[in-house]
């Protein structure tokens, strides 16, 4: 089960020397704690800052991540109508197919088995 986002602020930023593109997000628990969400090349996914992150170890599904998800669906939305023409209903159904997958992805993580494909044994 996902961690509800509660109030979340969400700012964009860019690094001055990578020129990478990451979000922080401000921590609904801890008044002056803000989590750094950057994109992960090798996982394809928004990952938080795992080590101030205690709602999820990776960090890619925490509620810190789903947050920035969420501002880049509405960011998506507002650029594809600006654009006007199909582009709406285009990103409209590309954004349905990634909201699948994500969902998809998070059930994976939550219903694996905790012993991989062995069968259950007591040790000795």
């Amino acid at each position: 089960m996902a961690t509800e986002i509660k109030s979340a602020s969400v700012a964009r930023g860019v690094d001055k020397i990578t020129h990478e593109t990451y979000y922080v997000v401000k921590s609904d628990d801890s008044k002056n704690t803000w989590h750094e969400v950057r994109w992960n090349n090798e996982l394809l996914a928004w990952q938080c800052d795992g080590e101030k992150c205690v709602y999820q170890h990776g960090g890619m599904a925490c509620k810190h991540a789903r947050s920035v998800l969420e501002v880049l669906k509405i960011r998506r939305a507002r650029i594809a109508l600006a654009m006007g023409g199909e582009a709406p209903q285009t990103v409209a159904r590309l954004q349905a197919e990634e909201d699948r997958k994500l969902e998809a992805q998070v059930e994976r993580r939550y219903t694996a088995p905790l012993n991989g494909n062995r069968q259950f044994s007591l040790l000795k």
